[in-house]
């Protein structure tokens, strides 16, 4: 067990930081949970695999990705820290240690979200998915599980946005980047957008508006408690984003979801990129024309907010952070694939 020797070795302490336990382990290393000891305060560490890390390329690419992680401050992302190389030729970041638990953790213990609940959970992660796209930073991983719900120290419920580990600089692309790199695929299938996956035009890339649609199936899934599209293999779901009609996914929704939330929905839902929401901007602005202003919204999020709360007891969620190397290992077996 890789991650169990490095809590066993001579990496017990990185950087003034002292492992205390794995979180989670993926293909390109493990997150350990960790004290910073002067600060006395957690912190969450990325380690690589050193057989990844001495491959050619790979540490300008992760140097960059870090770089351009490090330079996002907002409350609603984690902050990255620290980078570097340890003396056993692996890399690592240092990133902030989020308690709370991610949406994927809170779909087990319910059916759906509220229109209310999705909203008030989708304009924070617009507020801080604006800051990184303001950057030229597309995040191409938005997930149930890199989403997560933590409790500040006022009290307040807050989204973080986590794992920008496959962000991609869209200012400065790679010769080639388009949805994969080395046969690996970028993001998970169930939420990337038509052109993640290979559906560009000669000398087209892939822009912020994957991160729309991202977002899209994130909504629809906390609304109907299922994705919008669904196949047992790549090809499979390739066909169904082509073929059904939004008429059929409008069939799903629930009662209690407004007409208008099921138009955003499925406008960022929509095949051509040039039909979705054009920014963070426009979408975030579509939802609170929806929300009648901050009076209906918080009508409304004051009745169901006591259990929304208790469906997220603030321990630890190892989950999260288990699933931080998940999107750049291949993909996994089909039916396993889909969350």
């Amino acid at each position: 067990d890789w991650s169990s020797d490095v809590c066993s070795s001579d990496l017990q302490v990185i950087r003034d930081c002292e492992i205390l336990s794995v979180l989670g382990e993926g293909g390109m290393g493990a997150v350990y949970k960790a004290r910073h000891v002067e600060l006395d305060a957690f912190r969450a560490v990325k380690i690589i695999r050193r057989e990844l890390a001495e491959k050619p390329g790979f540490y300008e690419r992760f140097r960059n990705e870090a770089v351009l992680a490090e330079s996002l401050s907002h409350p609603n992302l984690v902050k990255l820290y620290d980078f570097s190389r340890l003396d056993d030729g692996s890399l690592y970041t240092l990133w902030e240690f989020v308690e709370g638990e991610d949406l994927r953790a809170q779909m087990k213990k319910r059916e759906r979200f509220s229109p209310e609940e999705t909203v008030f959970v989708i304009r924070q992660v617009l507020a801080g998915l604006s800051v990184a796209h303001q950057k030229g930073i597309i995040h191409r991983d938005l997930a149930l599980d890199n989403i997560m719900m933590v409790r500040g120290k006022d009290g307040a419920e807050r989204v973080k946005i986590i794992d920008f580990g496959i962000a991609k600089d869209i200012e400065n692309p790679r010769d080639g980047d388009r949805s994969t790199e080395v046969g690996v695929f970028v993001g998970k299938v169930g939420y990337s957008a038509p052109e993640q996956l290979g559906d560009l035009r000669s000398g087209e890339t892939i822009d912020y508006r994957a991160d729309i649609f991202s977002l899209g199936v994130v909504m629809f899934k906390m609304l109907t408690g299922r994705l919008p599209y669904e196949a047992a293999t790549l090809t499979g779901y390739m066909r169904e984003i082509a073929t059904v009609p939004k008429k059929s996914l409008r069939e799903l929704f629930p009662p209690e979801a407004p007409g208008k939330l099921q138009d955003i929905v499925l406008r960022c839902l929509s095949v051509e990129r040039e039909e979705r929401f054009q920014s963070c901007e426009s979408l975030d602005t579509a939802l609170r024309s929806l929300a009648k202003g901050e009076d209906w919204l918080g009508q409304h999020w004051q009745r169901v907010r006591p259990g929304f709360r208790l469906a997220f007891p603030l321990t630890v969620s190892a989950t999260a952070w288990s699933y931080a190397f998940r999107a750049l290992t291949p993909l996994a077996p089909p039916k396993t694939a889909y969350v």
